[in-house]
Order: structure tokens, then C-alpha cells, then sequence
């Protein structure tokens, strides 16, 4: 050991010797070649601003003054020039000249400077040239000191300007070096004006005058070494430099640290200590002597930070090297203490000087920043052990941490006051920032490695690394928002990455702490109040929203820890996730966004809307997430999952009253929106619902359907509400907020969710027709509702068709109930029938009684189509038709002999057709007809009311099924009413007035030919048609020999005979059609009658031979029988059509003066079908029977 020992002092002796003879041959050259006297080179203290060894050379390199002014003939031209441009730029930036008179002073300074090297003329162009230039400086950023002083300024050749500028701070002096571009003023050379050529006489060339050669452009002088060397001893020719130099040095440094950690360990625990501590020690005496001594300000500076953060590493190194746990020495050993002693003051002094020389008057944070840490250093090498706990590791991070925020938080409270930051300031807080941040990570990195389980230290330090983390962001901030200069661009740059770092860091310390419950708690709080703390000092709302987020990860890993959620310590990251996903965690979520909106709303009324607006932002993100996750648990089952709707609902309450207060639709719709959510989960999803209605006897055949309907009375009902029943005034105003943004987007929502639940309650399962009677009349309470709400007559259409089909439903599960035997039974379609045409009729009354309140009665009134009960009426008189029809088909049938076809077609109590139910709902149909005429006359309500009495002719005929003579007795009742009904239109001016005297009804006249004016062609259709088809149906079979199965023997239509059968019925049709020619003056008609008349005769003839001798062929005899008849027929009612011609056919120019000019096509027309061609169609028959007779 004494070996090496003495080895080592001799190797460090020879060092020491060499080093040190090589600096006095370097010095004795640098002096050699600057050329610098003993006098005038050393370092002075300055009289200007107070600075010790500032004053180099004759100047202050701090200040800029020149107190000891050398000779002109002892200074170089050079260093004139960089003395006094740096003078001139300090004035600028403190305001003492103006822009204009710098640039003057540095462009005569810079001609100036090249006077010695050019020749007269080039001396003289270089003046002239001096007025027409321009110099472009970079920015200079603001004076950041409010003292001032006096400066004189003076300059040989001018007057001295005096000014007052403010006194700067020592930290605010910028060593850089004023660079101006010289951009040449193009304007300022006049252009070359343009003359005329002369004409100049030739001459000889030996009388031309001689013309002297240019002059040799001076070459410029080659620059001495020393001015050489000192450019390259600026300071912008040594920053990559310094910034290499110190990297390597630092890396030497680490290495030999690991290296020294295996070969020292069993040597003397405390020399490599000393070792350290003296080559350190002499780094910093190198670096304070360049520093003072020399003009080398920014390698003294690397030095010195390079020197600094050697500190802690010599702290580790000589732990490191001291030996394990159980070979150290006792803390009460004498030795252990004296070393202690020695190294805190020996590298404790060596902080302060550097921090004198980095901060000033500020040196007490340089030290409490690397000092502390390094002390923390001896406490975790004597008290970390492995599996310590929580407590014990924050305590022994506690001091190195607390000198970190000393040294940290003491300059960014300082720097808050600071409206600007200089590059110098900049620089000082990143330096103590990045010193500080070494030193503590050296002493957590031993920490880490006494602990052996690198993963759960790192846990425990989160707390602590989050404060670092939070510490390292406030500064980046600050110096991001605080550089405000152009040039600064750099600094700024790097503020951002430094808080964009911290960010991450933040980020990453909430997974160190994963997934112990306690420290996600405390990392999280910290987080949270770090971030909001930046926020306000900061001024950046942003980060009020990420603090909120850290507080909400908090807030619900609190809560469930609380709860005794988190159980098995092996199983705490599955259960933390586990307990994410319950509807408790959804309704913690709620309470602390709805804390934080508080919280807003607080800052709103202390006039902090900016930070506000970052903790509203925060909230409503926590409410969007804590929705979106009541969502799914709600509807995937997760525990709790019976807290999902309750939280949605007042969710929905929330936004429905931040809606109306603020008058945004967009709002009320979202809260709209998640309401629905809430009532399907709660009706469809959530089984603990289910059971409490269950036991209360509540059950619902579609639950969704419920939900949806419910959700639309809801919102209904609030819209409703907040209109104040506005709609049944005048004064309605739609285009308010209140409307527009709450009570508009509630009403259609409403109608929105009734929609989506129409298709489902039209469609019908298992014969629940109860229940869908309710849903149906649900919806038409909805739109109902919208309808007397927003005064929409769309709506109430809507709604009264709805409860239309709620009356269908209401029938059919009546019908259920009472077991009838089929839907489609005659006996259900008359009572739906009698249903739907007594609410026609409450429809028309209605109506009448609203007349007098006018909003209301245009509520009720939809112009543009045809009302609900209208419709209605038409609907119903189809069905009753077809009903009708379809009870008839089997008894026809059979009177056609088709028997095997009517048991085909034959419904199960058809019979049911022509019974007391459907005369009550003919009845019921014909009333409601009436009211609708009484109501208001139109053409539809009179071809309405002749289809429902066409009903009547089949109502009488169906019964005479039972004789086989259903289609007998259809011919016979149809031919009957088509004349009843055409006498009735031949008598209709009295009939209405006859009307208009007995029930005193002023409004009732004769509507008119125009809107009656289809009613003679459907008389035609209802009973002309069907009475020739069942004749011409009959005879078909009979002719062809097809037995016909009846009218039987013992019926009314046998006993007449088949002629007066078959002829009645044609005979009343050609009578229908003769009155409604001669009402209608319409020829066509009577030549319809003509038809139909030689029809009958025809029939009369041939007739009784076919029904004697089914299939018997006609000859000779039966044919010129057939003419006979036809040739009578068609004389007989050539009489009686001339007999009313008059009536038939009147003269067109009395009735219609315009006829002519009109349309002559139609007055040909009329002239073919009239009275004359009839008679030549009688005397045609009677001239072919004479030529066949002869």
C-alpha cells in the first residue's frame, strides 16, 4: 500500500511540475506575441461600474468604459475599432443615441478603419460612399432595468452628446458583438441622365491627348498573429469549443468514476476522495484565475461549470469507492467526521465562488443546489437499505430535493416579476436549472442503486421526480413566454422543448407510480396543483385542463381505495382497471366535473374568465368521459351498472338547463340525446329496474319502445314548460333564444323519438293490441302536444291519424278479448267501421265548437289536403263496400251454377255482411258523411255519400242467399237505386231547398253542376254497369247450356218468370239514364238508354225460348222475331225521346251563347247522338226486315 501510495504522489508531483512548465512557456509566447507590457495588460478594477479585474487592455469589458486610455500608438487599429463599436451598440440599446446617428458613426468608424490601407481617392470614394449607406442592425431588444445614470458620450470630430440611460444589472450585460449588414441605398445614386450625341471632329491620332494608365488597386495587408489569435478568442468562435471541451470532460469524469469503482474499493477509502477533491479544486482556481486575469470570459465560464458539476460525481466516487455498507466506518468515527467536514467546506467553497462569479449577489442558490444534494448524498449512503418503505425513501430524498427547489424556485419567483428576459438572465436560470437538476439526479441515482429494485424505487420517487418534473416545466414556460426579442429565437426554442420534456416527465411519473393506489394519489394530486400553479403564473389556460385531468385520476383512484376496492396488493393494476368500469366511477366522475365547473364559475366572478375557461373546458371533457363510460357500462352489464341511468339523467338535466340558460340548441339536443340513453338502459338494459317494477306489478311487453315514447313525453312536457303555454298567444316569438336554442330542439326531439317508435307500434306481435293501442296514443298526445306548442297544423294531422289508429287497435283488442273467431271477421270490421265514423263525427263537431277561438281553428284546419276524418270516411266506406261485396260473392256463385267455386270462396260467417252490425255501421258512415256536408260542401263529400248508399242495394240483396237469388236480387235492387237516385238528382234544387226550410241551414244551396258534375257517370258505374253485367252474366250461361243454379222455384224472382227478371231491372237502368239526359240535357245518355232499351227487347224475345230449351240453337223464325222486337223497341223509344227533346236536347245558343266558338268537334258530336239518328236507326231495322221478308 505504501508503494502505491508514494507512486501516486510522485506521478501527481511530475504532472503538476510538466503541467505547469508547459503554461509559463504558453504564457511567456501569448505575452510575446500580443506584444503587451506588464503595466498595461493587467487586469484593473473599473471605477465605471464597480466591476473587479473588468478593465483589459484600457477598457471595461463589462461596462464598455474606458477609464485608462492607452496611446493610440500602444492599441492596434482593430482593437479600436471592436472598443468603440461596442461602446456605440451599448448607447443604442440604452437609448442614448438614435438609430440614425449610430448608423452615420459606424459606417465613417468602418471607413475609417481601411483610411491607413487605401489611397487618397479610394479614401475619398469611401467618404462620398458613407452618405449614401444604410445599415441594417438586427433587433435589439428592450432596456430591462428602470435605474438610470448620465453617460457621456464623445467621439474626435464631433460635439459629445450627453444623455441619460438606465443603469443595467450586471446579469443584463450581453458580451456579444454588435453585427451590422450594409445594405447599399440604391436610390442614393443618381441616375445617369441621358443627352443628346455631339458630333466631335476627327483628328489625328499623335494630337489626341495622352490618356494615363489606371491606377494598381492596393492589395489589403495581411493581419498579424495577434489579431488572429484574438478573433479566434471571441466568444462566437469558442462556444462549440467550450460546449465539446466540457462534454468530454465530464465523460472523462464519469468514466473514471466507474472505472475506479472495482480498482479503489479495497484501497484507502478516503484518499481517492482527496484526490478528487484537490483535482477539482484546482480546476476552479484555473477557471477563477482565466476568469479574472484573462479576456477569456466564456472558456473561464465553461471551466467553471464544467469544475461544478464535478461536485456531485466526486460525491460518488468517493462513496463508491469507501467500501460496502458493513466495511464503512461508524457515523460517530472521528476520521468519517473530519472527512465529512473537510469535503462539504472545501466543495462548498468552491460553489460559492462560482456562484459569485455565475450569479453575484445570488450565490446562495448555486450552492444550496449543489450542496444539498451532495449532503443528501452521505445521508442515503448511511441510511438506504433494501425494502425500505414509502416514508423512509421520501425522507432521504428529501434534502437533496429541497436544495434542488431552493435553488430553482427561488430564481423563477424572482424572474415572474421580470418582463423580459435577456440572454444573460436566460442563461442564469438555465445554468442554476441544469446544475441543480445533475446534482439531484446523482443523489437519486444512488438511492436507486442502494435499493437494489430499481422498478419499485422509481416508484417511490415519483412524488419527488414529479415536483422536479413540474419544476423543469415552470421554467421552460417562463422562458418561452418571457423572450420576446426575434434574436432570442434559440432560447425560446428551447423553453418549449424543456417544457414540452417536463410534460412528458409528468406523463411519466404517473406511470412509475402504476399501479400502487397511494402513490397514483399523491403523484396525481401533485400533478394537478403543479399544473394549475404554472397555469395562473403562466397565464396559459391549456394547462388548467391537463391539471384537471391529473385531479380526476386522482380523484377516482381516492375514491375507490377509499371504498376497499383495491384488495390483493399482487392484483392492484387489474383491479384499478376493473373499478374504472362501474357506474360508480362514472358518478365520481360527475361530482368532480361538477366541482370543477364550480370552481369555474368562482374564477368567472373574480374576473379570471381566462383561467376559467381552461377548468370549463377540463369539466366538461371529465363529463363527456364519464357519460360516455355510464354509456357502456350501462349497456355491457359491468358492476354498478344501476348508477348508469341515474347519472346520465342528471346529466341531461344539467345540459338541459345550461341550454335554456344560454340559449344554445345544440346543447339542449346533446342533453336531449343522452336522456334517451338513460331511459332505454334503464328499461331495457339494466335488470335491477326490471325487478323493482317487476315486484310493484309494472311489466312492458317492448321495452325500448317505452323508453322512447317516455323520453318523448318528457321532453314535450319541459319544452312545454319553459314556452309558458306562449303558443296559445299572439305574441309568440319564435326567433328568441329561449325558443331557438331550448324549446324548439325539445319539441322536435320529441318528435324525432315518437317517429322512431311509430313502426314498432303499428307492428303488432302475439296480438297485443292493448299495448299498442297505448303506444299509439302516446304518439298522438306528442304531436299533439308540438302542435298546440309551435302552432304547426302538420303536427296535429300527425296526431289525429294517430289516434285514428289508436281506435283501429282499441277495437281489435276488444275483438281479442272477446274471443271472436278471426281479424278479418265482418262482425270486428263493422265495429272498427262504427268506431272510426263516430270519431269522424266528433272530428266535424269539434271543429264547429273551435270556430270560436281562431288560433285554434287554424290549428285544426290543414287546407292544403283533405283532413284526417275525411280520409278517414273514405277508407271507411271502401272497406265497408268490399265487406259488403265479399259477403255477396258465395250466393252469386251459387245462382250461377258455380257451387264448387262459391265453397272455395266462402269466408267463415260471411253471412255476418248483411246483419244489424254493418246496418249500424252504414249508418254510423252515412252520418258522418252528413256532418262533413254539413261542415263544408265539396264533390268528394257528395261522391262519397253515393257510394255509401250504393252499399244499401247489397245490404238488401245478401240475404236472399238463402233462395239462391243473390244475384237476382242484386239486379233488381241496383236497378232501383240507380232510378231512385236519378230522380233524387233530377229533384235536386228542391230537395236542398226543401232542406234549406227545415232545418234552417242558410249555408245549404244547390252546390252546383261543377262540384256535382261526376255524380251521373258514378250513378252510371254503381248501377248501370253492374246491373248489364249480371244480366249479360246469366244469359252467357244460359245460352251456352250451363244449368244455372237458381233463383229456387218458391222465390219472388221464380214466381215472376225469367222476362220480367231479367227485362225489370233494364228497363228501370234505361229509365235511370233517360231522366239524367234530360236533367243533364245530355244526349249520350239517352242514347245510353237507346242501348240498354234494345237490350231488354232483345232479351224479352229471345229469352223465354233459351230458359224453355237450355241450348237451343236460333234459326230463321227467332231471328226475324229478334229484328221485329229491336225494330218496335227502337221506334217506341224514338217516340219517347222526341217526346223530350226539348228537355234533351235544347238549343246549344240559348244555353251556352260561346258554344260555337268553343269546339265544333263537340257540336258534330252532339248533332250524331240525337234524336234523328235513333229514328234512322228504327227505319234501317224496318227497311232490313222488309228485304228479308222479301
Amino acid at each position: 500500500m505504501a508503494e502505491f501510495i508514494i507512486s501516486l504522489a510522485i506521478a501527481l508531483v511530475v504532472v503538476t511540475l510538466v503541467g505547469h512548465g508547459i503554461w509559463v512557456v504558453l504564457a511567456a509566447m501569448i505575452r510575446a506575441v500580443r506584444d503587451d507590457s506588464g503595466s498595461a495588460t493587467a487586469a484593473r478594477d473599473c471605477p465605471a461600474c464597480g466591476r473587479r479585474k473588468a478593465v483589459i487592455a484600457g477598457g471595461c469589458r463589462n461596462c464598455g468604459a474606458t477609464p485608462f486610455i492607452r496611446p493610440a500608438a500602444d492599441l492596434a487599429p482593430h482593437d479600436e475599432v471592436l472598443v468603440t463599436m461596442r461602446r456605440l451598440k451599448k448607447l443604442l440599446e440604452r437609448g442614448a443615441i438614435k438609430r440614425e446617428d449610430f448608423d452615420k458613426l459606424e459606417v465613417l468608424i468602418r471607413a475609417d478603419d481601411l483610411s491607413p490601407f487605401a489611397t487618397p481617392s479610394q479614401t475619398q470614394t469611401s467618404a462620398d460612399t458613407a452618405t449614401s449607406t444604410q445599415i441594417a442592425p438586427p433587433d435589439v431588444p428592450p432596456a430591462e432595468s428602470s435605474e438610470s445614470d448620465a453617460t457621456t458620450v464623445s467621439s474626435p470630430g464631433t460635439n459629445p452628446v450627453a444623455s441619460v440611460a438606465p443603469k443595467i444589472d450586471s446579469e443584463t450585460v450581453d458580451e456579444s458583438i454588435f453585427d451590422a449588414e450594409i445594405i447599399e441605398d440604391e436610390a442614393a445614386v443618381p441616375p445617369a441622365v441621358s443627352r443628346p450625341p455631339t458630333a466631335v471632329p476627327p483628328s489625328h491620332p499623335l494630337d489626341r491627348p495622352e490618356t494615363p494608365p489606371p491606377a494598381r488597386r492596393a492589395l489589403a495587408p495581411r493581419r498579424t498573429l495577434a489579431a488572429l489569435l484574438q478573433a479566434f478568442m471571441e466568444e462566437k468562435n469558442i462556444r462549440w469549443g467550450e460546449i465539446i471541451s466540457g462534454l468530454l470532460i465530464v465523460v472523462c469524469a464519469v468514466g473514471l468514476v466507474v472505472s475506479l469503482w472495482a480498482t479503489l474499493r479495497d484501497s484507502i477509502p478516503y484518499l481517492p476522495a482527496l484526490i478528487f477533491l484537490v483535482g477539482t479544486g484546482a480546476f476552479h482556481a484555473a477557471g477563477h484565475y482565466t476568469l479574472r486575469s484573462w479576456d477569456l470570459s466564456s472558456i473561464s465560464r465553461a471551466v467553471l461549470i464544467i469544475a461544478t458539476l464535478l461536485i456531485p460525481l466526486n460525491f460518488l466516487a468517493a462513496i463508491a469507492l469507501s467500501g460496502k455498507a458493513d466495511e464503512q466506518p461508524a457515523w460517530t468515527d472521528p476520521t468519517y467526521l473530519a472527512a465529512i467536514i473537510v469535503g462539504l467546506s472545501a466543495y462548498g467553497t468552491m460553489t460559492f465562488f462560482a456562484g459569485r462569479a455565475f450569479l453575484g449577489t445570488d450565490w446562495w442558490r448555486l450552492l444550496a443546489g449543489v450542496m444539498g444534494p451532495c449532503a443528501g448524498q452521505l445521508l442515503i449512503n448511511r441510511f438506504a437499505h433494501q425494502s425500505d418503505s414509502l416514508t423512509k425513501v421520501m425522507g432521504l430524498a428529501m434534502i437533496p430535493l429541497a436544495g434542488f427547489l431552493v435553488a430553482t424556485v427561488s430564481g423563477l419567483t424572482r424572474a415572474r416579476r421580470w418582463k423580459g428576459l435577456s440572454m444573460r438572465r436566460a442563461e442564469v436560470l438555465l445554468l442554476v436549472l441544469g446544475i441543480a437538476t445533475f446534482a439531484l439526479l446523482s443523489a437519486l441515482a444512488l438511492l436507486v442503486a442502494k435499493s437494489g429494485a430499481i422498478w419499485n424505487m422509481l416508484a417511490q420517487l415519483s412524488p419527488a421526480l414529479s415536483l422536479v418534473a413540474g419544476t423543469v416545466l415552470a421554467s421552460g414556460l417562463l422562458i418561452h413566454q418571457r423572450t420576446n426579442s426575434a434574436k432570442l429565437y434559440a432560447l425560446r426554442t428551447t423553453g418549449t422543448s424543456l417544457a414540452i420534456g417536463a410534460a412528458f416527465g409528468l406523463a411519466i411519473c404517473i406511470l412509475f407510480a402504476w399501479p400502487e393506489p397511494e402513490l397514483l394519489i399523491t403523484v396525481g394530486t401533485l400533478n394537478a396543483i403543479l399544473l394549475a400553479y404554472m397555469g395562473f403564473l403562466v397565464g396559459l389556460p391549456t394547462l388548467h385542463g391537463f391539471a384537471v385531468a391529473c385531479g380526476a385520476l386522482a380523484w377516482i383512484v381516492a375514491f375507490h381505495h377509499l371504498s376497499g376496492a383495491y384488495q390483493s396488493q399482487t392484483r392492484w393494476g387489474l383491479e384499478i382497471v376493473r373499478s374504472f368500469f362501474t357506474g360508480q366511477s362514472a358518478a365520481a366522475l360527475g361530482v368532480f366535473a361538477a366541482l370543477m365547473g364550480g370552481f369555474a364559475l368562482a374564477l368567472v366572478r373574480v374576473k379570471h374568465e381566462r383561467d376559467a375557461r381552461g377548468y370549463f373546458l377540463g369539466a366538461a371533457t371529465i363529463l363527456a368521459i364519464s357519460g360516455l363510460l355510464a354509456i357502456v357500462v350501462g349497456f355491457c352489464g359491468f358492476p354498478s351498472s344501476y348508477l348508469s341511468p341515474p347519472t346520465l339523467c342528471i346529466y341531461a338535466i344539467a345540459l338541459s338547463i345550461t341550454a335554456r340558460v344560454i340559449g344554445d340548441g345544440r346543447v339542449a339536443w346533446v342533453g336531449s340525446a343522452i336522456l334517451l340513453v338513460a331511459l332505454v338502459q334503464a328499461f331495457g338494459f339494466v335488470d335491477f329496474y326490471h325487478d323493482v317494477l317487476a315486484l310493484r306489478g309494472v311489466s312492458f311487453h317492448r321495452a325500448v319502445m317505452f323508453a322512447f315514447l317516455t323520453h318523448g313525453v318528457i321532453c314535450l312536457l319541459v319544452g312545454a314548460c319553459a314556452g309558458r303555454l306562449d303558443a296559445w298567444t299572439e305574441t309568440l316569438d319564435v326567433t328568441s333564444r329561449r325558443w331557438s336554442g331550448f324549446v324548439r330542439p325539445l319539441t322536435e326531439s320529441a318528435l324525432a323519438t315518437s317517429l322512431l317508435a311509430a313502426p314498432s307500434a303499428l307492428f303488432v306481435v302475439d296480438f297485443h293490441f292493448g299495448f299498442h293501442t297505448i303506444y299509439l296514443a302516446v304518439i298522438a298526445v306528442i304531436w299533439l302536444g308540438v302542435a298546440v306548442v309551435r302552432r304547426w297544423s302538420m303536427a296535429f294531422v300527425v296526431a289525429h291519424l294517430a289516434a285514428t289508429l289508436s281506435l283501429v287497435t282499441l277495437v281489435a283488442a276488444l275483438h281479442h278479448v272477446d274471443s271472436w273467431r278471426d281479424i278479418f271477421d265482418p262482425l270486428h270490421v263493422a265495429g272498427t267501421l262504427l268506431v272510426l265514423s263516430t270519431s269522424c263525427i266528433l272530428a266535424v263537431l269539434g271543429r264547429r265548437f273551435c270556430r270560436r277561438w281562431p288560433s285554434v281553428e287554424r290549428l285544426l284546419e290543414f287546407r292544403d289536403w283533405p283532413t284526417v276524418d275525411r280520409v278517414t270516411v273514405g277508407v271507411v266506406i271502401a272497406t265497408l263496400l268490399c265487406v259488403i261485396v265479399a259477403g255477396c260473392v258465395p250466393g252469386v256463385l251459387r245462382e250461377l251454377g258455380l257451387g264448387k267455386l262459391a265453397a272455395e270462396l266462402t269466408m267463415p260467417g260471411h253471412h255476418q255482411a248483411f246483419e244489424a252490425w254493418m246496418w249500424a255501421a252504414w249508418a254510423a258512415v252515412t252520418a258522418a258523411i252528413a256532418f262533413c256536408i254539413w261542415e263544408r260542401i265539396t264533390r268528394l263529400c257528395f261522391e262519397s255519400f253515393v257510394l255509401a248508399c250504393s252499399a244499401v242495394p247489397l245490404l238488401i240483396a245478401g240475404p236472399h242467399e238463402v233462395h239462391v237469388a243473390s244475384l237476382s236480387a242484386i239486379r233488381w235492387s241496383l236497378a232501383i237505386f240507380g232510378l231512385a237516385a236519378a230522380t233524387c238528382w233530377f229533384a235536386r234544387r228542391s230537395i236542398f231547398a226543401l232542406a234549406r226550410r227545415r232545418t234552417d241551414w242558410p249555408g245549404l244551396q244547390d252546390p252546383g253542376a261543377q262540384q256535382m258534375s261526376t255524380i251521373p257517370m258514378l250513378l252510371v258505374v254503381l248501377s248501370a254497369f253492374p246491373v248489364l253485367i249480371a244480366t249479360t252474366m246469366t244469359v252467357v250461361q244460359v245460352v251456352s247450356g250451363v244449368q244455372v243454379g237458381g233463383p229456387e222455384a218458391n222465390s219472388f224472382f221464380a214466381k215472376i218468370g225469367a222476362a220480367w227478371s231479367y227485362g225489370t231491372p233494364l228497363a228501370l237502368v234505361a229509365t235511370m239514364l233517360l231522366v239524367i239526359a234530360v236533367r243533364d240535357a245530355r244526349a249520350s245518355y239517352a242514347l245510353g238508354g237507346s242501348v240498354v232499351f234494345q237490350y231488354l227487347a232483345s232479351l224479352a224475345c229471345l229469352l223465354p225460348a233459351l230458359t224453355a230449351t237450355p241450348g237451343k240453337q236460333l234459326g230463321g223464325i227467332e231471328l226475324a222475331r229478334l229484328g221485329q222486337w229491336n225494330a218496335v223497341a227502337l221506334g217506341s223509344y224514338g217516340l219517347i225521346w222526341l217526346a223530350l227533346r226539348n228537355w234533351i236536347e235544347p238549343d246549344a245558343s240559348a244555353e251556352r251563347p260561346d258554344s260555337f266558338a268553343a269546339d265544333s268537334r263537340q257540336l258534330d258530336l252532339q248533332r250524331l247522338i240525337s234524336v234523328d239518328a235513333q229514328v234512322a236507326a228504327a227505319m234501317a231495322a224496318v227497311a232490313l226486315l222488309a228485304i228479308a221478308a222479301a
